[in-house]
Formats: C-alpha cells, structure tokens, sequence
C-alpha cells in the first residue's frame, strides 16, 4: 500500500487532535479578510486580491479544524487577459497561545484552486488540488475576537491542470476572526 504525503499529513494532524491535552470548551471561530494571492506557471504569474471567509471549530486551546473559501475581488491580467483564482482549504491548525492574546499557528490541509482566464473572445478554466500548509499569528483583541496575518501556501508541484512546469499558489491573508 502507497502511504501518500496527503494521507500522512492527515493521519499526522487527527493525531494531534485527539491526543491533545489541553481541553477547553469547543467554540466556533468564523474569519473574514483580504489575501493577495500569487499564482505561478513556469514564468507566469499573477497576482489577484482576494476576499475569503473561514469557519473553524476549536476543539481545545491548541487545535481547530476548518474550512476557508476565496474568491477573486480584484483580478490580475497578463496582456489582453484577466486572471482570477477561487480557493478552498480544509485545514488542521495547531495553536500556540501565549500570554498576551497573541496566539501563534501552523496549518495543514488539502487544497482545490480553480484558476480563470478571460479574454475578449473566451474564459479557460483550469483546477487542481494539492497538500497546503501555512504559518500565522493572531492578536486578540478580549476574548471575543482577534486579527489575523497568515501565510498559506496552496499549491506547490511540477503541473498544474495537466500543464508541465513548475507550478505553485500562495497567499498573504488579514482578517479578523470572532469567536462563538
């Protein structure tokens, strides 16, 4: 049997969930925020703002599961062409909270990224999905709610859709988060 990386990444990250010892009360974190997103095919790249939305469900102070959408708010073009990018992680976050509200992560996951292109004369669409990962902070702002800067990295291989060459997809997100 092939252990794939995606496999291994998951198995690693239910195991953090359920042998977690830190247990608080599981609550509810919905995010909302602005990314740049960058989007790299051999030696083109584009560079799209995007809006995105994320719900999480934090089962103890360390570990949250979840989920984050993004759609392009502001497109990228390469000569005649727009660019946009829609985005779908399904993330583990392990957490490191310190004493000032300031809590530290890291993330992993699986990722879908649906890449458009639209002329004058047709829209090409182009998908694929691979193992993300991503680092970022939070600082509190009470107990209710905080804001957020974190980096994902989406997409990292040597295709994308089919399309040989070195291919990767990342973003810079702000957001703020409330907790329910």
């Amino acid at each position: 049997m092939k252990i794939t990386v995606s496999k291994w990444i998951w198995a690693s990250a239910l195991s953090i969930v359920f042998c977690s010892s830190s247990m608080a009360e599981p609550r509810w974190v919905v995010g909302l925020g602005g990314g740049l997103h960058h989007n790299e095919v051999n030696s083109d790249s584009v560079n799209p703002l995007n809006i995105y939305l994320s719900l999480a469900l934090a089962i103890n102070n360390h570990v949250e599961v979840g989920v984050e959408i993004s759609t392009t708010l502001a497109d990228d073009d390469i000569g005649s062409s727009d660019f946009d990018v829609d985005t779908t992680f399904v993330f583990v976050r392990g957490l490191l909270p310190l004493d000032n509200g300031t809590v530290l992560y890291a993330q992993i996951g699986n990722s879908s990224i649906e890449l458009a292109e639209r002329n004058s004369s047709s829209t090409t669409n182009a998908d694929d999905a691979d193992s993300g990962y991503g680092i970022g902070a939070r600082f509190g702002l009470g107990n209710e709610s905080a804001y957020s800067i974190e980096y994902i990295s989406y997409f990292d291989d040597d295709e994308f859709d089919n399309v040989a060459g070195n291919a990767s997809h990342s973003s810079l997100n702000l957001g703020y988060l409330s907790y329910f």
